[in-house]
């Protein structure tokens, strides 16, 4: 699943991928990925956003233990993400 929909609907988030790097480039159009030698607009609908989020912890007998959490940011059938709240800053530029 990509967006709420099944990879069978391939093209309805190709389009979703495409309008959030547009929306994305008005935001931070600094970002790397937008940067000569970058990404270019011909792969923005093949490149999936993904925030990332790592806690160092201890586990048994105080063993150091390192956890990295990954999700896609697309927002579900165009209204929530899977992460708290709504993602206006990315859909309403």
């Amino acid at each position: 699943m990509l967006g709420g929909r099944s990879l069978d609907h391939i093209d309805s988030f190709k389009n979703e991928l495409f309008t959030f790097w547009s929306n994305y480039k008005v935001i931070d159009p600094e970002l790397p990925f937008f940067e000569r030698g970058g990404a270019d607009e011909d792969s923005w609908s093949c490149t999936i956003p993904l925030a990332i989020h790592g806690d160092e912890g201890r586990g048994r007998a105080k063993q150091p233990i390192m956890i990295i959490g990954v999700q896609p940011i697309l927002p579900l059938l165009g209204e929530k993400t899977n992460m708290q709240g709504y993602p206006e800053r990315f859909l309403n530029v």
